[in-house]
């Protein structure tokens, strides 16, 4: 991973988060380093990504996004 990436500050708007940080944030491929960053993700995304390699059934995986997405 690049060190850039992983020592920056985070951005101060979320319109400021390069494309392809928000990309490996929005997969888990890196953690926030603020508020803004975590914000700005986009977590159904994050959970259809990361919950398979957790063990949990596509069918959890479809209920759980649709409950999100009915959150809305």
């Amino acid at each position: 991973m690049n060190p850039t990436i992983r020592n920056r500050k985070g951005a101060r708007k979320a319109q400021d988060i390069p494309q392809d940080e928000l990309q490996l944030l929005n997969s888990g491929q890196i953690e926030t380093v603020n508020l803004t960053e975590w914000l700005a993700i986009d977590h159904l995304e994050l959970i259809k990504q990361n919950f398979g390699d957790l063990g949990i059934s596509e069918q959890v995986l479809n209920d759980i996004s649709d409950q999100v997405a009915h959150q809305a």
